[in-house]
């Protein structure tokens, strides 16, 4: 570098996604950047396991929110937004709910958090103001939210998840978005890597294509 010359980025990263990211947005989008640093490897850990990057040597990972850890730095890849889903069969079956209040009369497929073992509320738009609606049903999903996702292609009930989730199946015809009044609640995915003066020229040219690219995959 300070010869005027370029150094070629080179060498393995190592980074850990949760399986709805990784699926719908980091993996997708990995080929363009292999084809532009052709002496980088990937190696990707998928996984909802919430890995400790420095003990385990982790280059990097992508979470959902921006956790606690002063040893990592946190830079927001973006708000997914989220919306209300449900096949065309369940709800030619069941009916489609128009509000909030008419849930109690429909199935519920919910989501346990992996570190809590407690079902995940729903995020909402209620009056213009965000709003966690808590949820129950006699079905759940732990550890790999896709679960959910195949449960309501399947007809088994109604289901929250990522816009950029649910599209595929949404463009096969598979869910259709209900309550579409109270959308607009998102949720934060953040790139974390360490604490750390020095970044390889690998680390640096991944994390800035990460923020630049990863989100429109």
């Amino acid at each position: 570098m300070l010869n005027g010359r370029q150094e070629t980025p080179s060498g393995r990263i190592r980074v850990s996604a949760p399986t709805t990211y990784a699926h719908h947005r980091l993996l997708p989008s990995l080929p363009g950047f292999l084809t532009r640093y052709p002496k980088v490897t990937v190696e990707v850990n998928v996984s909802n396991r919430n890995v400790d990057l420095i003990e385990e040597g982790f280059d990097c990972a992508i979470r959902l929110g921006v956790p606690a850890d002063n040893r990592l730095i946190a830079r927001k890849l973006e708000d997914a937004s989220l919306g209300i889903f449900a096949s065309p069969q369940y709800l030619a079956a069941h009916g489609v709910p128009t509000t909030l209040e008419e849930l109690d009369a429909h199935t519920i497929i919910s989501f346990e958090r992996p570190s809590t073992g407690r079902v995940m509320a729903w995020p909402v738009m209620q009056d213009g103001k965000p709003r966690d609606f808590q949820v129950s049903g006699p079905i759940s999903c732990s550890d790999d939210v896709l679960g959910c996702l195949t449960l309501a292609r399947a007809g088994a009930g109604l289901f929250q998840t990522y816009h950029f989730v649910a599209a595929e199946a949404v463009g096969r015809g598979e869910l259709v978005e209900i309550l579409g009044a109270y959308s607009g609640a998102s949720r934060p995915f953040s790139l974390l890597y360490p604490q750390n003066r020095n970044l390889s020229v690998r680390l640096r040219i991944f994390r800035d294509f990460c923020l630049r690219g990863v989100a429109g995959a």
